[in-house]
């Protein structure tokens, strides 16, 4: 593994930091606060966003905490992992290498000793994106073996498939790059932040719109899935970092934070206005829908809190039920009626009917 440099390789799809990202998170978040108070402006105009004041929140007893036991925990040999899912197959990765699981037999399929900053899973392919070495590999989707190596500049950390076309967020390029999986070559670059560290995070989907998290900015930046231009720009509220995982909800984007942000975002897609939650106590990655709630995974944000899961009323975003697990939860995905996560040694399989206010 290549060493870390002190401006790269944050955080982001996690439930939490794992540790081989955490001290460059750390410098990214201090650096974003700093330039924040020292009042420095974007390079690129944005567009307004109208900003709610952060709630404050404290325990209830609506957020004390049961315990929900996983149904099953798959051995991959590799800890810390992000994870995606598709082609009936849940996909774990990380720096030590690719794991695709069968989720029917819950058994590994194959393993890839490929380097995975992100993975995205479709197209008769697993789309690997190695932050150090500049590439997208093409896996296929069946064997693991490497089909295709796409070089994609400046650090390429997330990467997802929409519209038949591969997204790929490049970190220190501030832009976001879309592959043609037919050539598997780079169609269009677009710019949506400044170049240098502190760059795109994350990558998300729906609809005709594609979102992409700048940390440097603090902003999501809303594409056109077709023309791939900029149509708008969200700023987060203080409190929420633009480095976390993004989940979309109809007309509402859900934006969660990296390292000591332990606040969700929710922000209004039709009218722009951005609410943060209170403290929901646990650093959290993307969330399940389910019902009136959203759920979250994540690790305690003190030693007071047990990891597991917290809810979250989709419409008050008040924390109204708390799921606590026996191991902290890392990465996860929602996919074939269950809820992935990164545990231990392995991915943990939690049943998506117990995801129920307690």
């Amino acid at each position: 593994m290549t060493a870390l440099r002190d401006e790269e390789r944050p955080d982001r799809r996690a439930a939490a930091p794992d540790p081989w990202r955490l001290t460059l998170v750390a410098a990214l978040v201090a650096s974003l606060l700093a330039a924040c108070s020292s009042g420095d402006a974007d390079d690129e105009p944005s567009a307004a966003s109208s900003v709610s004041a952060s709630r404050s929140s404290s325990p209830s007893a609506a957020s004390t905490a049961d315990q929900v036991s996983p149904s099953a925990h798959v051995v991959t040999g590799l800890t810390d992992v992000f994870l995606s899912s598709g082609a009936g197959l849940v996909v774990a990765f990380n720096p030590q290498g690719v794991v695709a699981i069968d989720p029917e037999t819950e058994q590994v399929r194959w393993r890839a000793d490929v380097t995975g900053s992100d993975a995205a899973v479709g197209l008769g392919s697993v789309w690997v994106a190695d932050f150090d070495a500049n590439l997208v590999r093409r896996l296929d989707v069946h064997t693991g073996q490497v089909r295709a190596e796409i070089p994609v500049p400046d650090n390429p950390i997330a990467i997802m498939i929409h519209r038949g076309q591969i997204w790929v967020a490049a970190h220190r390029g501030g832009s976001v790059s879309r592959i043609d999986p037919g050539s598997n070559e780079v169609a269009s670059v677009t710019r949506v932040g400044p170049t240098g560290p502190r760059g795109p995070m994350d990558v998300a989907a729906a609809g005709d719109s594609v979102f992409v998290g700048v940390f440097s900015t603090n902003q999501v930046v809303r594409l056109d899935a077709s023309s791939a231009k900029v149509t708008r720009r969200f700023t987060l509220p203080q409190g929420v970092y633009a480095c976390g995982g993004m989940t979309p909800d109809r007309s509402v984007l859900w934006v969660t934070s990296c390292l000591e942000g332990d606040h969700v975002a929710r922000v209004d897609l039709r009218t722009g206005q951005v609410t943060s939650s209170g403290a929901l106590r646990m650093y959290v990655g993307e969330g399940v829908l389910r019902g009136d709630l959203i759920w979250f995974a994540g690790r305690p944000a003190s030693s007071s809190v047990p990891p597991g899961f917290v809810g979250l009323d989709r419409r008050t975003l008040e924390v109204v039920g708390r799921l606590e697990t026996e191991d902290t939860l890392d990465g996860s995905v929602a996919a074939f009626g269950s809820w992935w996560v990164s545990q231990g040694d392995g991915v943990a399989r939690f049943r998506l009917e117990d995801l129920v206010p307690r």
